[in-house]
């Protein structure tokens, strides 16, 4: 089992404390050198754990001689980028690097979505301005892999049985350490996924025991932006082995070390957290690793969020304003997963019924089952029957 986070966790530690970070052994520079005075004055650290041909989310940092990291929402950074095998002193592409917070306030990395177009060595220049207008520039040499650890963008999802609230009880405390789970999120596993051909959205993260501090944070902005989006299936997973003592998870350690977990090292992944989004043919169709920004979970999201689904529980409250008329519902699912339903035009053919009929089923613990549509965000309902 591999250990996970370390790159990040120095990092941010650095942040911190002033510690020395590390960068990450798949993209160590081979050379810095800044470009008025010949001694850098920043340092970068790439914080991405794979940087490979084709399309990426490069992520980095910046720190001074002092190890103290500079990076901030009030230094913007451009890049600069050399195809070393081609020309190593003529610039093949540039791009805008984004600052994003991963703890708000506190901690932040840079983002930059980049293309290259053959695996190799390359080089980058940063260019940063601070405020006043000082800038400063240091350039770092790298390796594009030809693929990495972690499924590629477009690769087929790997299958695994990842734990669900339903196998232990419905207790989401022994299946994630999130102090406020949200239940939709421990209902499926990514085998099931998978083999309903539905679309799913899989998070690792370990709220209570990330390596880098920021799993909650990154968790908790993919909460917020997934109940606009009822139709996907949303999954978390712990990323490290863990075992439920004294009321709570806890890691399963070797040699005082966390250990990977299977459905992890199934994945490939070498650091934590990460968030993928799989679409309904079970191919990966983005990933992001460390932080991401709401902007970019919705378009993620957008690009393969159904228009339509069915749900299936047991009624616990009804919306009734008047004798005959119901503008919502609330249903349960047997994962304790509670969703909240308008009430649309139904289809009463072929033993549809009708919403007035939702208390009745409500009062005696009826399940039921809703087909429905997304409407402005919102969850539908165009059919109610009886759950067989």
């Amino acid at each position: 089992m591999r250990q996970l986070g370390l790159i990040l966790s120095a990092v941010l530690l650095a942040a911190c404390t002033g510690g020395t970070p590390t960068r990450a052994p798949s993209a160590r520079p081979a050379s810095t050198t800044n470009s008025s005075s010949g001694a850098p004055t920043i340092l970068p650290i790439f914080i991405s754990s794979e940087i490979l041909a084709g399309k990426n989310r490069f992520v980095f940092s910046l720190v001074d001689n002092a190890n103290t990291v500079v990076a901030a929402p009030d230094v913007p950074v451009t890049l600069e980028f050399f195809d070393i095998a081609k020309d190593d002193a003529k610039v093949a592409f540039t791009a805008n690097a984004r600052f994003l917070w991963a703890i708000e306030g506190q901690k932040g990395l840079y983002v930059a979505n980049v293309e290259f177009t053959r695996a190799g060595r390359w080089g980058v220049r940063f260019d940063a301005t601070f405020p006043g207008g000082r800038k400063e520039q240091v350039r770092a040499d790298f390796t594009v892999a030809a693929s990495g650890p972690t499924p590629a963008l477009g690769a087929k999802a790997v299958s695994v049985d990842t734990p669900t609230a339903g196998a232990v009880g419905g207790d989401l405390a022994k299946v994630s350490t999130d102090k406020k789970p949200n239940p939709g999120f421990y209902s499926r596993s990514v085998e099931d996924a998978i083999a309903a051909r539905d679309p799913f959205v899989l998070v690792f993260a370990t709220p209570a025991f990330c390596q880098t501090a920021i799993c909650g944070p990154m968790l908790d902005t993919v909460k917020a932006v997934a109940a606009a989006y009822p139709t996907l299936t949303f999954i978390n997973v712990e990323p490290y082995k863990m075992a439920f003592t004294d009321g709570r998870l806890q890691p399963e350690l070797a040699a005082g070390q966390l250990q990977a977990a299977a459905w992890t090292d199934a994945w490939g992944l070498r650091t934590e957290p990460w968030v993928f989004v799989v679409d309904a043919g079970g191919a990966v169709s983005a990933k992001f690793e460390a932080v991401v920004a709401e902007d970019e979970l919705r378009a993620a999201f957008q690009a393969v969020v159904p228009v339509s689904g069915t749900a299936r529980g047991i009624v616990i409250a009804v919306d009734q304003p008047s004798l005959t008329e119901v503008t919502s519902f609330t249903l349960r699912t047997a994962a304790g997963e509670t969703i909240v339903f308008g009430v649309g035009t139904l289809d009463l053919a072929n033993g549809g019924f009708n919403a007035g009929h939702l208390r009745e089923h409500m009062a005696t613990a009826t399940g039921i089952v809703v087909t429905f549509s997304i409407a402005a965000g919102q969850r539908v309902a165009n059919r109610l029957t009886d759950a067989q």
